[in-house]
């Protein structure tokens, strides 16, 4: 990665700026190089400069993934402007009150909507927009924000994450330096979101590191498939839920998937069952999981000093010049890439006296020192005055031959206090029964965690940023529970 202190200008060190840097699926497979891409970002920022948007101004981008969004990112960035990244799942109302808050200027969208701020909408409009020549780029402070990531809300009102040049780019470098061997002979299959976390982070250093990147506008699971095969993909950056759509397409038994070399996973586990599936229909493939999150960064772990293999269901060993501590199984942790604070908020309820982050999940180390990744802490629930821990019973039924992934929620009971109950997606070629799944439960593990109903799924609903929607799960549960009555 290029020297610079300015997030917005990441290029790759000894690349050729015309090698392919991005296949842009949204628009057809158009196909933008690594000097095109900085031409646009150039052009992009001249266009803002054209409208006296600049230092600390924020304009807003909501869209799905395009090499115009990566553009307005970038430039955006380099004449010292604040992108703010809006969930495009987010209902009108909360776009409308992030777009407020922020005061933002300016809001560049692929939706076709109507907005109550000045909109230039990616296509025509956004081509006229953009000014081409050179730009000077701005110099940040290590204080000054680069960006503000706004989160999916999944666990209460969407916060503003304020993200550093500074802390960023150590992230992003850390990560090049990490992988300077393969980085550049990659052909990267992105679909996660780009407005956020693991798919801006992978993006950035995929893009920084010199690699192809086949840029999907979102996920989904059949022409991810074709993707691979069309462009001979050899990594694919997704999570367990996306991998488990895959292997349940009709289409992936007469696939030549064999040019995938790296799978690399985040923000939840693989079953045996799926990393089968994974051996079956990818055999090149090694998966590598990770761990980050939005607030401190991504690739929080890493290799293991002594060069000790990393166990597949591990994230991976702590990472030079990260800080980590276990309290009651809770990891909490200290970056140089940490946000600044949340938006109109305090990062204090998050923090120890001693800075260390608290990421509110759950981790176990072996004896070698890897770290792996248990779940949410406010998942776990007591049923009867007993600890469950839903990652366990999902453990439980993905280990079962006719499971693809489950999911597992606790729901209030008047007797138990809360009571586990169970969403099932099955293999598309076996089939069980809920009391044969709910007995197979009781004799894998105790009485108490077992899920009292089970529920099949042809596939899980997904929220924006491609992860399991529980919210929605358990809306479905109580409905489905209601209608027993």
């Amino acid at each position: 990665m290029q020297s610079t202190t300015n997030l917005g200008k990441i290029l790759p060190s000894n690349c050729d700026l015309d090698k392919t840097a991005i296949i842009d699926l949204s628009s057809n497979g158009q196909s933008y190089s690594f000097r095109q891409i900085d031409q646009r970002s150039d052009a992009a920022a001249r266009g803002l400069l054209s409208k006296q948007i600049g230092i600390d101004d924020k304009i807003s981008i909501l869209s799905d993934n395009s090499a115009s969004f990566i553009s307005t990112f970038f430039g955006a960035m380099r004449v010292g402007a604040v992108p703010v990244l809006i969930n495009t799942k987010l209902p009108d109302i909360q776009i409308e009150k992030i777009l407020s808050e922020t005061n933002s200027k300016l809001l560049f969208t692929d939706q076709n909507k109507e907005f109550t701020i000045e909109t230039i909408q990616f296509g025509d409009s956004y081509e006229n927009f953009l000014d081409f020549g050179d730009v000077k780029i701005y110099n940040p402070t290590d204080t000054d924000i680069a960006f503000i990531m706004y989160t999916s809300g999944s666990s209460g009102v969407p916060k503003g994450a304020m993200l550093t040049h500074k802390g960023h780019l150590w992230s992003v470098k850390r990560n090049v330096d990490h992988d300077t061997t393969w980085s550049h002979k990659r052909i990267s299959l992105i679909s996660a979101p780009l407005y956020h976390a693991n798919g801006l982070t992978t993006f950035e250093g995929s893009f920084a590191g010199g690699s192809t990147i086949v840029l999907m506008s979102k996920f989904n699971s059949s022409d991810a498939i074709k993707t691979i095969e069309q462009y001979r993909v050899n990594t694919m950056f997704c999570i367990p839920t996306m991998i488990a759509m895959m292997v349940n397409e009709e289409i992936i038994k007469d696939a030549n998937l064999a040019s995938i070399r790296h799978i690399r996973s985040a923000s939840s586990h693989f079953s045996e069952h799926l990393l089968e599936s994974v051996k079956k229909y990818f055999p090149n493939a090694v998966v590598l999981n990770s761990y980050g999150i939005t607030e401190v960064g991504p690739g929080l772990f890493g290799r293991h000093p002594d060069g000790i293999n990393r166990p597949i269901t591990s994230v991976g060993y702590p990472a030079e010049g990260i800080e980590y501590k276990l309290i009651d199984d809770i990891l909490y942790v200290k970056s140089p890439s940490m946000q600044l604070s949340y938006y109109q908020s305090s990062l204090t309820d998050n923090l120890t006296s001693d800075g260390f982050f608290n990421t509110k999940d759950m981790f176990r180390i072996d004896e070698d020192g890897f770290y792996y990744f248990l779940g949410r802490s406010d998942d776990m629930f007591k049923c009867g005055g007993n600890r469950v821990y839903p990652a366990d019973v999902e453990a439980i039924l993905e280990s079962h031959p006719s499971v693809n992934s489950s999911v597992v929620l606790g729901l209030d009971d008047e007797i138990k206090g809360t009571k586990p109950y169970a969403f099932v997606v099955l293999n598309s070629t076996n089939e069980i029964t809920e009391e044969e799944l709910k007995q197979y439960c009781l004799s894998n593990g105790p009485a108490y965690q077992h899920p009292r109903r089970i529920w099949f799924l042809d596939q899980m609903p997904l929220t924006g940023t491609n992860k399991i929607n529980k919210k929605e799960l358990k809306r479905m549960a109580i409905e489905n529970l209601a209608n027993q009555l």
